[in-house]
């Protein structure tokens, strides 16, 4: 246990998942890395040193806060010897936090995961499960990946030679941009009917690139940033108001201005795609607005209770016939609040099924080290969320009613269709209320 204080604690929803244990096990250093994170002066072994103080401080953090005090009845003693092996093994520090991410990936649970701050590479693209292929929707313009020839709706079927599907590629991604970062990135990839091919990415470090290039790839990240972060609303035709919410990160009541410009549609779209989730309070109020008595939106059990999450009515309180949008990157509260209005028979839900992260974690963040420092951070669930109804939406997410998932056509072309699926939807049940208003007694 290192001498320094205990990690600090900053309470949220976390989003992310932890890779799976064969995955990690799995790497080696035969794929191109970046420079260890070393400090001047430091040699292998004082980074090692500080490694295994962060291993020991992150078990114990675990062991402390998790919310099933067995760990899963895991052996997890010997779970920590396996990881302190590896990084007696491992000669850069990226493989170090690799065996420390291992550890975690153990319990198998979307809010436990281990974080290092690093080096940031730029592949400039973005890409997701749609159903259960996973395609790339977004290119940054004049960025590696644009000129290593990859496209809108290009099918991933493996990164670095490991398949690439629904379940893993987010975990994937994370590893090799965050937990062991590198400089290239080989990616299979299916364009239309043509046969699987290899596509190399190479990747930029913002630290040793062009000014031009860092205020590209900045103007970039702003962009997505903005997009999921910040609120809208606009009133469609036909009496629809469609609202944005791409974040359960801001601070309750500030959603009560964006709820307040749709109170008089007939009908509401609630786009909660690619919403990672966020605060617990902001989850409530948010339900809040929606439904019309005091509901149980989940029970939260940790260690040593259990706790009924409740939204109480709140004003403005819109009744117009709701209908959500998800995808498979709607995460965490998201995924709450949709499934319990959904139970409710509140909301109709459009899209594609959801991530399936729900638990409730607390994110820990530290360092390993006196005077020469490592930071890190790391997720802990410290709650198993179960729904009213009994059903663990963990590993599983939200099944919508209506199911959308966009072509590799519509996402080459910019097209939303579950979009427009929606807006069919709520033009219906906006006509549907008009005529109700109109018709004589």
């Amino acid at each position: 246990m290192t001498s320094e204080p205990t990690p600090r604690r900053a309470e949220r929803w976390c989003i992310r998942s932890a890779m799976l244990v064969i995955f990690v096990a799995a790497m080696t250093t035969q794929i191109p890395l970046l420079a260890p994170l070393v400090h001047a002066g430091d040699d292998g072994d004082s980074v090692r040193s500080r490694m295994m103080e962060i291993l020991n401080e992150v078990s114990d953090l675990v062991k402390q806060n998790y919310y099933d005090p067995t760990l899963k009845n895991l052996d997890w003693k010997a779970g920590v010897e396996v990881a302190r092996e590896r990084m007696r093994r491992a000669d850069h520090e990226g493989e170090m936090a690799a065996a420390i991410s291992g550890l975690l990936v153990r319990l198998n649970d979307s809010h436990t995961y281990f974080f290092r701050p690093g080096p940031q590479v730029v592949f400039g693209f973005s890409a997701k499960a749609f159903g259960d292929d996973v395609r790339i929707y977004e290119i940054m313009s004049g960025g590696p990946a644009e000129a290593a020839g990859l496209q809108r709706g290009d099918k991933i079927v493996a990164v670095e030679d490991f398949a690439a599907n629904r379940k893993v590629f987010d975990d994937e991604a994370r590893y090799f941009e965050e937990t062991n970062p590198r400089l290239t990135l080989k990616l299979k990839i299916v364009r239309g009917d043509a046969a699987p091919r290899d596509v190399t990415i190479s990747g930029k470090q913002r630290a040793t690139s062009s000014k031009d290039f860092v205020k590209l790839s900045r103007e970039y990240y702003k962009e997505q940033e903005q997009q999921n972060t910040e609120g809208t609303v606009r009133l469609e035709s036909g009496g629809v108001a469609y609202l944005r919410f791409p974040s359960f990160m801001v601070t309750p009541g500030k959603e009560d201005s964006l709820l307040k410009k749709a109170k008089e549609a007939r009908s509401l779209i609630l786009d909660l795609r690619d919403d990672h989730g966020g605060r617990e309070d902001t989850l409530k109020e948010m339900a809040g607005h929606f439904l019309s008595d005091p509901t149980q939106l989940a029970v939260a059990i940790s260690q040593t209770k259990q706790e009924e999450i409740i939204a109480k009515p709140k004003n403005p309180n819109l009744t117009a016939p709701l209908f959500i949008l998800v995808d498979s990157h709607s995460a965490s509260a998201s995924e709450i609040f949709a499934r319990a209005l959904q139970l409710k028979k509140r909301a109709t839900i459009v899209g594609d099924g959801t991530a399936g992260k729900v638990n409730s974690g607390h994110f820990f963040y530290g360092h390993g080290g006196a005077v020469s420092i490592i930071f890190f951070g790391v997720a802990i669930t410290t709650s198993k969320l179960v729904m009213p109804d009994g059903e663990v939406l963990e590993d599983r997410g939200v099944l919508p009613d209506v199911r959308c998932v966009p072509t590799e056509e519509d996402l080459r072309l910019a097209r939303d269709p579950c979009l427009e699926s929606a807006l069919l939807l709520a033009r219906e049940a906006a006509s549907k209320a008009a005529s109700s208003n109109t018709s004589p007694n």
